[in-house]
């Protein structure tokens, strides 16, 4: 179950930068947040790098607000 988790939180991150910024700009941002680990892992990992994008550009700040929100309203479910 937490494998199904984890990557459906490394799928979100991953959609909602490749909406807005496009897949190839979304796949670098996450690789250099990630640092050699393979995925976003938590609702924790999610708020962090959401954190990360908002010391970025306009629209990357943008999604990481929202991105931001994600890992607090999932947080709030799992608590």
């Amino acid at each position: 179950m937490k494998n199904t988790a984890s990557n459906n939180l490394h799928s979100l991150a991953l959609h909602k930068v490749s909406e807005v910024l496009g897949p190839t700009r979304a796949l670098d941002l996450l690789g250099a947040f990630l640092g050699g680990r393979s995925r976003l892992s938590s609702p924790a990992e999610l708020e962090a790098f959401g954190s990360h994008l908002e010391q970025s550009s306009s629209l990357a700040r943008s999604v990481g607000a929202t991105l931001r929100r994600y890992a607090a309203l999932l947080s709030s479910v799992r608590a």
